[in-house]
């Protein structure tokens, strides 16, 4: 829905790398596959990413 004062719609996103793997883990969940992953983190534990603050995005 967007802002009922201004009209306009926020969106949010995401900027982050991560794996993603199907794994078998009875303990979290009783089905056979579940999608696991874990964020990349750059040298020096720096993001490999851009920040949200990095983008930005406006409708013309």
């Amino acid at each position: 829905m967007a802002d009922p004062e201004t009209g306009i719609l926020y969106v949010s996103s995401t900027s982050t790398i991560t794996t993603m793997q199907l794994a078998s883990d009875p303990a979290r969940s009783n089905m056979r596959y579940i999608l696991a992953g874990s964020r990349i983190a750059g040298p020096f534990g720096l993001p490999l990413a851009r920040h949200p603050g990095a983008r930005s995005w406006r409708p013309t």
